[in-house]
C-alpha cells in the first residue's frame, strides 16, 4: 500500500519559496544589444563609404593625369615638329610649306602664308583657343600625326580645338594631308574644358630669342612666320570639384619650342 494511501501528507513548497523561472534576456537587455549592433554596423558602413569615396577620388585623379599626360605629350610632339621638312638637298621650306588657305570639315578657315608653320585662333569664351601646326615628313622619319598615325611623304596640318558632344567636352583634332582634310575629327581626350595658347616671338627682329608671348589676335602676318615657341595651358574639369575647398578646374602649362627654330628638342 502506498504512503499516500496511509494518509502521509504530500510535500509542498513552503511559504516564501518561489518556483525557479527558465533563463533568458530581458527586453532591456535585448534593446541594448540591438543598439550596440546598430552602432557597430553604422561604423562599418561609414568606413566602407570612406573607402569607396577614396577609391573614386584616386580613380578620378589617375584618369585626369592620364588624360593630361596624353594630351600634352601629343601637343608637344606635334608643335615641336612645326616647320620641319626632310632632306634639305631635295626640299625647301617654300616647297614644303606653300601658301594655302583651306577650311576644315567643321568650317574653320585656316590661312597659311608660304613658309608659315603655326597658326591659331583666340576666343575669350567658348570654344576658346585653337591651334594649327604643319610640317612635311616621310615614312622613314616616323613623325607622329594627331590621329595616331605617322606621316608618309607629304605635308600635314594638325588642327587642335575643344569641342562638345553629348554634354562632355573633348580635345579634338582634324588632319589635313596635302590639301585634303580627313572627313571626320578625332576625339583625343575627355574633360578638357579649354585651351589657352600664347606664341613666343622676338618683337624686335626675326631671330629665335623670345621676348614676348602673344595671343593669336595680337599676332601680325610677319610674326606668324617667326614663332619660336608656343605656351600651351590646358584646363581640365576637376574630378574632385564636388568636395569642399576644391576648385572646379585644374590647369597644366607647358612651353614647347619648335625644333625648326632652335635646332634641338625642348
Amino acid at each position: 500500500m502506498s504512503p499516500q494511501a496511509l494518509g502521509t501528507p504530500v510535500s509542498r513548497p513552503r511559504a516564501g519559496h518561489r518556483i525557479a523561472r527558465e533563463g533568458g534576456y530581458s527586453l532591456i537587455e535585448l534593446s541594448v544589444a540591438i543598439l550596440i549592433a546598430l552602432f557597430l554596423l553604422g561604423g562599418v558602413l561609414l568606413v566602407e563609404q570612406d573607402v569607396h569615396t577614396a577609391y573614386g577620388d584616386q580613380s578620378g585623379l589617375a584618369q585626369l593625369q592620364d588624360e593630361e599626360r596624353f594630351a600634352m605629350s601629343l601637343l608637344t610632339a606635334i608643335i615641336q615638329s612645326g616647320g620641319h621638312f626632310p632632306n634639305p638637298w631635295q626640299n625647301t621650306i617654300d616647297s614644303a610649306l606653300p601658301a594655302l588657305t583651306s577650311s576644315t570639315p567643321q568650317g574653320q578657315s585656316i590661312p597659311f602664308q608660304q613658309e608659315q608653320a603655326i597658326w591659331g585662333v583666340h576666343n575669350a569664351g567658348a570654344p576658346y583657343d585653337s591651334i594649327a601646326v604643319r610640317f612635311m615628313t616621310t615614312a622613314q622619319e616616323n613623325m607622329t600625326l594627331c590621329d595616331g598615325t605617322t606621316g608618309a611623304g607629304n605635308t600635314y596640318t594638325n588642327y587642335f580645338y575643344v569641342a562638345t558632344a553629348s554634354g562632355n567636352s573633348y580635345l579634338d583634332c582634324e588632319l589635313q594631308t596635302g590639301t585634303t582634310w580627313a572627313p571626320s575629327p578625332v576625339q583625343l581626350v575627355k574633360g578638357l574644358q579649354k585651351i589657352n595658347v600664347l606664341y613666343g616671338i622676338n618683337t624686335t627682329g626675326t631671330d629665335n630669342n623670345v621676348d614676348s608671348y602673344l595671343r593669336a589676335d595680337q599676332m601680325t602676318a610677319a610674326q606668324w612666320l617667326n614663332v619660336t615657341s608656343v605656351k600651351v595651358t590646358l584646363t581640365f574639369v576637376n574630378p574632385l570639384a564636388n568636395e569642399t575647398g576644391q576648385p572646379g578646374t585644374v590647369q597644366f602649362t607647358r612651353v614647347i619650342s619648335l625644333m625648326s627654330r632652335i635646332g634641338v628638342a625642348p
